[in-house]
């Protein structure tokens, strides 16, 4: 993918507000954050949701459409088809998109890919787990690693460095 964006064909749910979702409906161009990694990572990319004119997602309901998103090296092997993510306002969840179709770019012309080879598709409004905050889909990613093949480490203070054996390092 060394294009500057990637276009989709998903399902976009809007969690409810019962869900923690959005209290309000959206319509027109929708600009939230896309995060492909799990509810602690803030590596996103943006992504442009045109709704069709006269067209509002209400908290709740789901619709699918094409959606462009904002390409960079992070993508790479995270856009296929029944690919879930998480979609977010700043830090909070308000939906979950799910990819149905990887579309070709004007550049990259290639048969279609669809989440069930069939060309139709699939919706998929279940799967998800409750969390402590929120719902996450339940596909699952392998852990990121730094350059060195080490987990990034959490918490205050973390370094990202892994922890070392022995004291406290304090004299």
């Amino acid at each position: 993918m060394s294009n500057e964006t990637v276009s989709v064909r998903a399902n976009v749910r809007l969690l409810s507000t019962a869900e923690g979702g959005r209290t309000s409906s959206i319509k027109g161009s929708y600009r939230p954050n896309h995060n492909f990694f799990g509810p602690d990572d803030r590596e996103m990319t943006i992504g442009f949701i045109e709704l069709p004119d006269g067209t509002e997602l209400h908290p709740g309901d789901s619709i699918d459409l094409p959606i462009t998103l904002w390409n960079w090296p992070g993508l790479e092997g995270q856009i296929y088809p029944g690919r879930e993510w998480r979609i977010q306002e700043a830090a909070k969840l308000v939906g979950i998109g799910t990819i149905l179709e990887v579309l070709p770019s004007v550049n990259e012309l290639r048969p279609s890919m669809t989440a069930d080879n069939s060309g139709g598709g699939r919706h998929i409004n279940e799967g998800y787990v409750p969390i402590e905050k929120g719902y996450q889909p339940t596909s699952s990613t392998p852990p990121r690693t730094d350059t060195a093949g080490h987990q990034p480490t959490s918490g205050q203070g973390g370094s990202g460095k892994p922890p070392t054996q022995g004291g406290s390092g304090k004299k």
